[in-house]
């Protein structure tokens, strides 16, 4: 991933937290993290909104849980 790749996960990880912040009980699939979470904000791609999620799960404030139809649902660790 190239700098500008990786500056663009860290723009939307900071995002994602924020998000969080105002909504500490919010939990979705990454679909609806696109859909609702990052609301309004330019995002160009479902993989680099993956990659700031993960990168949030490495760091202790999301976690993620696999669901019975084999969907991953993402959610605050923290109380923020």
């Amino acid at each position: 991933m190239d700098t500008e790749q990786e500056e663009e996960v860290k723009i939307i990880a900071r995002q994602i937290f924020e998000y969080l912040q105002s909504h500490p009980s919010a939990a979705d699939s990454l679909q609806g993290v696109m859909r609702w979470w990052l609301a309004g904000e330019a995002v160009s791609s479902r993989e680099r909104v993956l990659r700031a999620l993960e990168s949030l799960v490495r760091e202790g404030v999301v976690g993620r849980r696999s669901i019975s139809d084999g969907g991953v649902i993402f959610y605050s660790l923290e109380k923020l």
